[in-house]
């Protein structure tokens, strides 16, 4: 920080990462009167740096805060009544409420209320505290963050170009006397694109031309109704063709159907969309209503697609899948090849920056992707006992796409099902993919569990997936459970399973993306800047870095006696292993499945007694 530089650490989990960036940043940001943003990438990880804060705090005195989004923190029960709106409707429509005083929450004269110390540390207390002031949570600390020594925030409030304009215009310091604290560091490359891109749903195509009959827009209404059924039929060619996306212009696939709609150019078009949608929120707040517009919506994304036609950093999509029922289910996609432009920019433009992640995997690899042209590099030593950690690797076990069988989901199942007869307590398996979950999930239902079954499902929400990981937990002391979830999902990543809360992780196959246009164009991008290490960074590098941060998850402590299989004859080849972190490498045993080979293995590892001596 003294020569602000950039920094990335890799440690393992367990050895204190968090803590051991945050006293000396703290210290330091202090000491020269700077401001730390501290910035994680779910909410479950900024309670945690929060807690490691407070105890601090008793040792040195400084204010600190947080701040989440403001969908996170709403308490208009109508705002939040249209929660499953796409989060830039919410956020217009949040807007408006202000615009035209129509929120309950929002005083014009500020937020600048009285809140007890505790408040600003502790969400759940904040928004009862600000439910009962009727006041907008969101706005009591947007007024704390000018006050804050450190604050911790989320991802979006430095990776998203409109909300990082506005989070620092609130700070009231210049970026250059900031430090910047980036945990889970790996996901960034990954997030900053997701940021950068947008798309629009099919759903939000035909509530826009509901919007648009209910207001007598025909033009617009015709034309939407046009592009719906477009991409519902080019849709159901891309899935009868095995794929789940194209590379589209998205100004040439519009610009037939804008003409047959009476538009002479697309930019009259999106003028309407604009305009119509701006009068329909005018009018809804007129009445008293929430100023929701998908025209509006609508309207901007076409907008992002016309100005980004050119550029040869986006790629333009149709991206479709079977919903539930079998209907269509596509979208629209403007999507950002390389973040790493916008990157420099903004590392450029703060003080010192610090990375922190237990899988960065390849130094060269994540500092191009940063756009870092210099940097310090600090790796770890793992410190864990070798009778702390058993590593196993079974090669005759494969979710390739062409290994996939019923035979194969048997002998998954049987495995799984004799590691979690053979584990002290709770047990967790994570798949490549809902689908092999599924498959697997029927084979392991044959079987006599001496466990009770937990399983991750798609499109759970944040709560549930919350009360089921406290159930999870809860059961480490009654004879334990298995969990079966997904790599990269919000189990998987995020969720700290110290002790007997999780004995034994199972990584179940290589979580490899399947083939895509997406990742032939990521492939192109990388090949220009990294070389020969375009296809490990696009193909093995992130499924590597899924797989390690699954195996993780359950060691946290240096106290900690944990197993970790890994179910794919993939994690013996050499390149994949060369990008796995010492701990796991050196520890790696291979061995070829057969009947109660692993339980033998898990009852050793187990049964060891350390000598106290």
């Amino acid at each position: 920080m003294q020569q602000r530089m950039s920094c990335i650490v890799e440690a393992a989990n367990g050895v204190g990462k968090t803590v051991s960036v945050l006293l000396p940043s703290t210290l330091f940001a202090i000491e020269n009167g700077m401001k730390l943003l501290y910035f994680t990438r779910t909410k479950a990880q900024l309670f945690e740096v929060l807690d490691e804060l407070r105890r601090i705090r008793k040792k040195i005195p400084f204010k600190m805060s947080f701040l989440l989004g403001r969908r996170d923190l709403c308490v208009y029960k109508e705002l939040k009544a249209a929660d499953e709106a796409d989060y830039k409707v919410f956020h217009d429509a949040c807007r408006e409420l202000r615009k035209w005083n129509l929120c309950p929450f929002y005083k014009d004269e500020g937020c600048n209320i009285a809140i007890d110390e505790k408040a600003l540390c502790r969400p759940v207390i904040l928004v009862e505290v600000c439910k009962t002031k009727r006041v907008c949570p969101y706005e009591v600390l947007r007024s704390e963050v000018a006050k804050s020594d450190v604050l911790v925030t989320l991802f979006p409030y430095v990776l998203n170009p409109l909300i990082r304009k506005y989070f620092f215009r609130n700070l009231t310091v210049d970026p250059s006397r900031t430090i910047l604290v980036l945990d889970e560091a790996h996901n960034i490359p990954r997030l900053v694109l997701e940021n950068l891109s947008d798309s629009v749903s099919l759903r939000t195509l035909e509530r826009g031309m509901t919007e648009a009959g209910r207001m007598g827009y025909k033009s617009v209404e015709a034309f939407l109704r046009k592009l719906a059924e477009k991409m519902v039929r080019d849709g159901k060619v891309v899935v009868e063709r095995g794929g789940e996306e194209v590379v589209i212009d998205i100004c040439k696939y519009i610009e037939p159907l804008a003409s047959e709609a009476g538009y002479k150019d697309l930019g009259s078009l999106v003028e309407d969309l604009l305009l119509f949608g701006e009068e329909l929120r005018n009018y809804k707040a007129s009445k008293g209503q929430l100023p929701l517009s998908y025209l509006h919506r609508i309207g901007a994304f076409l907008h992002f697609a016309l100005r980004t036609s050119k550029n040869r950093d986006y790629a333009h999509l149709l991206c479709v899948d079977y919903g539930e029922e079998g209907g269509v289910k596509a979208r629209l996609e403007v999507f950002m090849l390389s973040g790493a432009g916008y990157l420099r920019n903004v590392l450029s433009s703060v003080y010192s920056s610090i990375f922190v992640s237990g899988t960065i995997l390849s130094m060269e690899h994540f500092s191009t992707q940063m756009g870092l042209a210099s940097y310090v590099s600090c790796e770890v030593e793992d410190p864990y006992r070798k009778e702390q950690l058993l590593v196993l690797t079974i090669t005759n076990v494969s979710t390739k796409f062409d290994s996939r069988s019923d035979e194969m989901y048997d002998l998954i199942g049987r495995i799984i099902v004799e590691a979690a007869s053979s584990s002290p307590a709770n047990i967790g398996a994570f798949f490549p993919s809902y689908d092999v979950l599924s498959s697997v999930l029927e084979k392991v239902s044959r079987y006599s569990l001496p466990k009770e079954l937990i399983v991750e499902e798609r499109g759970q929400k944040s709560h549930e997936v919350k009360e089921m990981i406290q159930k999870f937990k809860a059961t480490s002391e009654r004879g334990g459970a298995l969990l079966l979830g997904v790599m990269g999902g919000k189990v998987s990543e995020g969720v700290n399973f110290a002790g007997n809360a999780m004995n034994t992780v199972i990584v179940v196959g290589f979580p490899a993306d399947r083939p895509s246009e997406r990742l032939k164009l990521l492939y192109e991008r990388n090949k220009e800047v990294l070389g020969e290490l375009a296809k490990d960074a696009t193909y093995v590098i992130p499924a590597a870095q899924k797989a390690v941060q699954t195996a993780g998850r359950a060691i946290r402590s240096l106290l900690d006696r944990k197993a970790v299989l890994f179910l794919d004859g993939r994690y013996c080849s050499k390149d994949v292993v060369a990008y796995f972190p010492k701990w796991l490498k050196r520890r790696m045993i291979a061995i070829r499945y057969a009947e109660n080979s692993v339980a033998r293995l898990l009852k050793d590892f187990f049964g060891y007694v350390e000598d106290s001596s």
